[in-house]
């Protein structure tokens, strides 16, 4: 293995916070944890790494806590580090902009429609908005639900629907488990 930068990088950061022990400690949890993640990597690769300016600013943003960092913290916060964590880190230290994850939300709100249908009265307002049964388009809720012609914009509009029953039950004193809790229709 490399020697450690021990003034500056992921140690040197870390050992400004701790003393010379506790450091020890943080860096060999941060080793071992970076063996799991990475096997194919050499321990030099993973010495350089945390040695380098990037390594330096993982550590800040680890140490970086409102109330103050422990050690324990500290360890914890590495003990649950994983790949998609450390994606960023690896991308800024080999100069790559790492791809933004694009959230699909036409397969959020069909989950989230699909969750609420259980329920019969939520059913019924989807099938009563979306005309079903009156044309020959969408016979059923889970057909219009199912469909790829469905636009995310109109999920997003029945999911505002839907909300808006939720609320007014609320709003009424009643909660959302109203039916399990008295037995009634």
């Amino acid at each position: 293995m490399g020697s450690v930068n021990k003034k500056f990088g992921f140690y040197g950061t870390v050992n400004n916070e701790f003393d010379d022990e506790t450091t020890e400690r943080i860096w060999n949890l941060m080793m071992t944890k970076l063996k799991e993640m990475y096997p194919n990597k050499s321990e030099d690769e993973l010495v350089e790494f945390l040695d380098s300016r990037v390594g330096r600013h993982f550590a800040d943003d680890l140490l970086s806590d409102p109330q103050g960092i422990t050690m324990g913290v500290l360890m914890l916060k590495i003990a649950m580090l994983n790949k998609l964590k450390m994606a960023p880190w690896w991308g800024y230290y080999n100069d790559i902009t790492p791809a933004v994850a694009v959230l699909d939300k036409k397969v959020l709100f069909k989950a989230a429609i699909k969750h609420e249908m259980r329920k019969k009265e939520i059913k019924e307002l989807v099938a009563t908005v979306v005309g079903c049964g009156l044309d020959k388009v969408w016979q059923t809720p889970e057909m219009w639900l199912e469909s790829e012609y469905t636009t995310a914009q109109e999920m997003h509009l029945m999911w505002g629907y839907i909300q808006d029953i939720l609320n007014k039950r609320t709003k009424h004193g009643h909660s959302r488990n109203t039916r399990k809790e008295t037995g009634s229709c």
